[in-house]
């Protein structure tokens, strides 16, 4: 059986952070209990970014640099129904499977977008977070 959901994260020298990023998709996939694989797609030929991956579950594959291949690539190995891309250093929110899934039996719905929020108390980043949501909105007519 293939599963509900395949997250694609492409990464280029993120060893640093993969293994929460791998963590949080995980305990996210069994708080809303929806199959769900992770694909890790390094852009790094040499794979430095997937030799530090300690789950033992997600697939990987070290490619060519460039996120568009490397979302191409993928998408081409995923088996899931719905596949979400992830960047690296992206956290969803707590119920943000669960809203995709739901967005997804919703008919006209081809894409969608969470809105940005960055961790920093930085004014400058408010700006950037609305402008994102804005252009966002206008893109996908939400």
């Amino acid at each position: 059986m293939n599963p509900r959901f395949s997250v694609i994260i492409p990464v280029l020298n993120e060893s640093a952070n993969i293994n929460d990023t791998i963590s949080h998709v995980r305990n996210l996939a069994i708080a809303s209990r929806l199959s769900t694989e992770i694909i890790v797609v390094d852009g790094d030929t040499e794979g430095k970014t997937i030799v530090v991956i300690k789950d033992k579950q997600v697939i990987t594959i070290a490619g060519k640099a460039g996120r568009g291949s490397q979302m191409n690539i993928g998408a081409a190995m995923a088996r899931g129904e719905i596949l979400l891309f992830l960047h690296a250093d992206t956290r969803l929110p707590d119920d943000g499977l669960l809203l995709i899934d739901a967005a997804c039996g919703n008919p006209g719905r081809g894409a969608g977008a969470f809105d940005l929020a960055i961790d920093s108390k930085r004014t400058i980043f408010r700006l950037i977070e609305k402008t994102a949501s804005l252009n966002v909105r206008s893109v996908t007519g939400g």
